[in-house]
């Protein structure tokens, strides 16, 4: 009788101990959450593609410094990409020397995006002939350029004046810029310009009418203007971004791939605002993220969306 009143002492002790060990967790601290780490280098600062208010931050962070911090900024932002990158860049090259300059269009070239500003200080930079930048203006010249930069090219490439190396970055440009894949031969290309510098033009604007106009022939339309965008691009970036806003999906959809095509970083931001119009699990949105990447136009996306 003993050892049962014992065994039943034990067990009530034991769980009247296990009932207040229940009612004392909830009062226990919590497990501490770790803080994630800093960035600390300023590729993970910028964010990929860079972020417009990391970019004001960096550019800050080394006014007044030497040509070696500018150049380290540029280089960051050439790996982080996107169109504030390429704003950035334009500053950089705005406040450097020819050093800085080299390796701002050097980081244009790997962005790989036209850009307005950017193709302004690159045909500024080429008008200092002899500038130790030259080589790297004249093979961005091909990147961020558009169909107006395609006679400087030519007449750099043809040039007696110009290094090997800087007629070798003019005709590496000229394929840039055009898409046409030629050898570094000036009669090939000078004869192709010849020809395509008057009827490009009537063969694009005929493209856009048939986009327009003809339904059933609006892909092979499409095809044709996203291959030419680069001969006008003021002109076809102002009707890709109304055929973005379009009633017909379709319609938008050949949008998408015109401005993926045409490598306009001023387009990143439309595609941004037609990924938010579009419904979640439409066929556009998913069509536009490709692009959205391509243009890095996830930098304009309110913090709000999915």
């Amino acid at each position: 009788m003993r050892l049962l009143l014992l065994i039943c002492a034990l067990s009530l002790g034991l769980v009247s101990a296990a009932q207040a060990s229940e009612q004392a967790a909830p009062d226990a601290p919590a497990r501490a959450v770790p803080t994630p780490a800093k960035p600390t280098t300023t590729p993970e600062r910028l964010g990929r593609p860079a972020r417009p208010d990391a970019v004001d931050r960096e550019l800050e962070a080394v006014r007044g410094k030497d040509m070696r911090a500018l150049t380290r900024l540029a280089r960051a932002l050439g790996t982080s990409g996107g169109p504030a990158a390429l704003g950035g860049l334009v500053e950089l090259a705005d406040r450097g020397d020819a050093r800085v300059r080299a390796a701002a269009f050097q980081a244009a070239v790997r962005i790989g995006l036209r850009h307005d500003k950017m193709r302004s200080v690159v045909r500024w930079a080429l008008g200092r002939r002899g500038a130790p930048d030259r080589m790297d203006a004249v093979a961005a010249l091909g990147v961020v350029g558009d169909g107006r930069d395609v006679p400087s090219l030519l007449a750099i490439a043809g040039s007696a004046n110009e290094s090997a190396a800087v007629r070798r970055a003019a005709f590496a440009g000229l394929r840039a810029v055009s898409g046409a894949a030629k050898p570094d031969k000036l009669r090939r290309w000078s004869t192709w310009w010849a020809s395509f510098e008057h009827a490009g033009p009537k063969r694009l604007e005929d493209a856009v009418k048939q986009f327009v106009g003809n339904p059933e022939q609006r892909q092979i339309a499409a095809g044709i203007v996203a291959r030419m965008a680069w001969l006008r691009l003021d002109f076809v970036s102002d009707r890709v971004v109304t055929w973005l806003r379009d009633g017909d999906p379709e319609v938008r959809l050949a949008a998408v791939r015109i401005a993926t095509a045409s490598r306009s970083a001023a387009l990143a931001r439309h595609l941004a605002r037609a990924w938010q119009a579009e419904e979640a699990d439409s066929r556009v949105r998913t069509a536009l993220e490709p692009g959205m990447r391509r243009l890095g136009g996830e930098i304009f996306l309110a913090a709000k969306s999915p």
